[in-house]
């Protein structure tokens, strides 16, 4: 019974079907590798550029400047300054791309307030005179105005308007003493969380800070968060740099029609 030739058809056979075995093998894996690869290609086409976005994104995620999300945006300033021109293209990256409905949501108040323990009695003496930091406002409330509105303020969809006016009205025409409410507006942009640590360092009762940069610190005697408008000498900066970019431009005219003549 010994035959050579069985035994060399059964090696040959078994070579085969490992040739075959591995060329399946090295297909499924090339085929696995190329469909992951696509994925990967498709996902950062459609959400993060990693070539163009790695470095800028690796910085914002280094100083934090984006850790907030878009319904709760008191980094939006900050983060789209960290992005500078790349803001759209990389927004993604971060999870900061606006949406129609995000975008109302973090835009739709103009401003974000808050409140202390307030020391009136440091806020008043470091608000007696100016500084190079900050611009003063004052203006005259009757004080028991402040009880009142504290809760009021704050009110807008959730009550009755016209009792809230009424409210008001019968505050207003109580005989009560005159008192100043005293706010100062930071001159340079800020963040909302230096904003808000600034003011409870000074002793505000109240803060409001503006979505372009501008911080107001508000004192004790003051209702609604104090004034509701951005008055920040030097903020937004955008705006003063264009300022600055227009007089430079009219002085390079002037100058050229000089020389001409």
């Amino acid at each position: 019974g010994y035959c050579p030739v069985n035994i060399t058809n059964s090696f040959v056979l078994n070579l085969s079907l490992n040739k075959t075995k591995k060329s399946i093998m090295n297909s499924l894996h090339f085929i696995s590798v190329f469909v992951i690869t696509i994925f990967l290609s498709l996902r950062f086409v459609t959400s993060c550029n990693e070539f163009v976005c790695g470095s800028v994104v690796s910085k914002c995620l280094l100083t934090q400047s984006c850790q907030c999300k878009l319904t709760d945006c008191f980094c939006c300033k900050d983060c789209l300054n960290c992005l500078g021109d790349l803001y759209t293209e990389c927004c993604s990256c971060l999870e900061m791309c606006p949406t129609q409905n995000a975008t109302e949501a973090a835009l739709s108040p103009k401003s974000q307030i808050g409140d202390f323990d307030g020391i009136a009695a440091l806020f008043d003496t470091l608000t007696e005179i100016d500084d190079d930091k900050w611009t003063i406002y004052r203006f005259p409330m009757k004080a028991g105005l402040k009880r009142h509105f504290d809760e009021t303020s704050r009110l807008t969809d959730d009550i009755d308007r016209e009792a809230a006016e009424t409210k008001k009205t019968t505050a207003s025409s109580l005989k009560v003493p005159v008192v100043n409410c005293t706010v100062i507006f930071l001159n340079t942009c800020t963040s909302n969380k230096k904003c808000m640590q600034y003011c409870e360092s000074m002793g505000a009762n109240s803060y409001r800070w503006f979505h372009d940069g501008c911080c107001e610190c508000v004192g004790a005697e003051c209702i609604n968060y104090g004034i509701n408008e951005s008055k920040c000498e030097e903020c937004p900066e955008h705006e003063q740099e264009e300022e600055d970019k227009i007089n430079l431009d009219a002085f390079e005219e002037d100058y050229e029609d000089e020389e001409m003549w």
